[in-house]
């Protein structure tokens, strides 16, 4: 027997494999749970009827003195639409402000709840943005998507935004069980020991991948990733005590603050957002 049509073979079957895996990976495509851009979207700014209509299935998030406050023309966060070909949505922070003002935080439900989920966007912050002591960015949530103090039992929800700090640091503001504080728990975003910072100006793709916990497990997964770089995980989490509460929605939330003079800024400050994606898994 010619020794060497064995190892033909081996070889062929080899390639084989190789060549029908690199086509089920080219034909598998990317299910996507939500999108939002802003191209087909008229410049100027936005009215919260038209966030809605700009904005798929944007539910408003307001306390009562938010509501209140609206109502009776205080001014909050200016939304606006701009670019030419490729469209974003600005946001403008009032100068000497802090905290969520109404009309720049809403919620999208999705159609079911998931147990992992991708959250992509970009973002940029003005040439001349003033970070002061920090602020609050979007980010995923399950059930009454905790915040604000609201320490999570496992029955109620929780949250998983992100925060930007002074300098342009950036970390996770993770509402869950196991939290230490009433206020949130922060997992900031290193590499080799040197904390990530935004410079002003420039694009950035932030992708958050979560993974809820398994039953009465703290096994929960968060992953932080900057232009495809990862720098933050924790695999220790747990979100909730009940499949009801896994994750169901995109909170966009976006304003300077915690509440207090220390975050606030004493001039309009600007950030930029565009090409949001949900997807299935990792």
């Amino acid at each position: 027997m010619n020794p060497i049509r064995p190892l033909l073979s081996v070889v062929c079957l080899a390639l084989l494999v190789i060549s029908c895996g690199s086509e089920e990976t080219k034909n598998a495509k990317t299910v996507f749970v939500f999108e939002q851009n802003f191209n087909d979207a008229q410049n100027g700014n936005l009215t919260i009827s038209e966030i809605k209509r700009e904005w798929k299935e944007a539910t408003f998030l307001w306390g009562i003195k938010d509501r209140i406050g609206y109502y009776l023309g205080m001014k909050g966060h200016t939304p606006n639409i701009t670019g030419e070909s490729n469209k974003q949505l600005e946001v403008v922070i009032p100068a000497h402000t802090a905290g969520p003002i109404p009309g720049m935080q809403w919620s999208t439900k999705f159609k079911r709840s998931y147990t992992e989920l991708t959250l992509e966007y970009d973002v940029k912050f003005d040439s001349s943005f003033n970070f002061a002591k920090g602020g609050k960015l979007p980010g995923l949530a399950g059930g009454m998507a905790n915040t604000g103090g609201k320490k999570p039992n496992g029955e109620d929800g929780w949250s998983a935004r992100m925060m930007f700090w002074e300098g342009g640091k950036l970390c996770f503001w993770l509402y869950h069980q196991n939290q230490p504080g009433e206020f949130g728990d922060s997992l900031f975003f290193k590499k080799e020991g040197t904390y990530f910072a935004f410079e002003r100006g420039k694009w950035y793709t932030i992708k958050h991948h979560l993974k809820i916990n398994s039953e009465n497990k703290a096994d929960g997964v968060i992953e932080g990733y900057i232009n495809d770089t990862l720098y933050a995980s924790r695999t220790n989490l747990k979100w909730t005590n009940t499949e009801k509460l896994s994750i169901d929605q995109l909170i966009f939330s976006v304003f300077l603050g915690g509440e207090g003079k220390e975050y606030e800024s004493n001039k309009n400050e600007k950030i930029y957002f565009d090409n949001f994606k949900v997807t299935q898994g990792q």
